[in-house]
């Protein structure tokens, strides 16, 4: 799983940084304590859905309390993403040696758009978990559980499979970090859709009021 590599690279990185810090600092400084913060808080935003669905796992929460965990920490980890190859740039025009630093100046810019990716789809108002039986027949086939999608009721709804591990599954709008996933577009699935909810309305409306 590319995110998980990633956070792992840019963990350890943070922790040698901390340590060449600790030793080179004369004296402790705002400047030093600034920068000693962000080296070991930045990289928990990166994590933060994985801390989450451990949260989440023992705790009875609502779906859309679940939504919003889950749509915060991918907004905490695409911040932290953005602000940690900010400071690994920085980093890399002051060093001598700056492969280690461009490599996770990179690594962080990676993670920003993969959460920016994830973001973009679970964001919009009809994101949702759905069931690949909504496909429609000679459609490419789904072989996970459940899939991503976002309904479009007069137009094809696109779609995302799992190929991968789905962190806070549990919600209707998890993080499916790229490129753990394979997508497409299906207007059966918007049709098929349409029926459900068709069919729901005419179920409510026939209860004896």
């Amino acid at each position: 799983m590319l995110y998980m590599t990633l956070c792992l690279f840019l963990m350890v990185m943070s922790l040698h940084e901390l340590f060449c810090l600790r030793n080179t600092a004369a004296e402790v400084g705002a400047e030093t304590l600034l920068l000693a913060s962000a080296i070991i808080l930045l990289p928990l935003t990166l994590v933060a859905p994985v801390l989450a669905g451990f949260w989440t796992a023992g705790n009875e929460l609502t779906r859309h309390t679940l939504d919003v965990v889950s749509v915060s920490t991918q907004w905490a980890g695409a911040a932290g993403a953005v602000c940690l190859s900010g400071l690994y740039f920085m980093l890399a025009r002051r060093a001598g040696k700056r492969f280690w630093y461009t490599g996770a100046f990179t690594a962080s810019a990676l993670l920003a758009f993969i959460f920016s990716n994830s973001l973009w789809f679970v964001s919009h108002r009809d994101a949702a978990i759905a069931s690949p039986v909504l496909l429609g027949e000679g459609e490419e086939y789904c072989d996970a559980p459940a899939m991503l999608v976002r309904y479009h009721p007069d137009a094809p709804s696109d779609w995302r499979c799992p190929t991968g591990v789905v962190l806070m599954g549990e919600s209707s709008r998890p993080f499916l970090p790229w490129p753990d996933y394979r997508q497409g577009k299906s207007r059966q699935m918007s049709e098929n859709i349409n029926a459900l909810i068709k069919h729901a309305q005419e179920k409510s409306d026939r209860k004896p009021g």
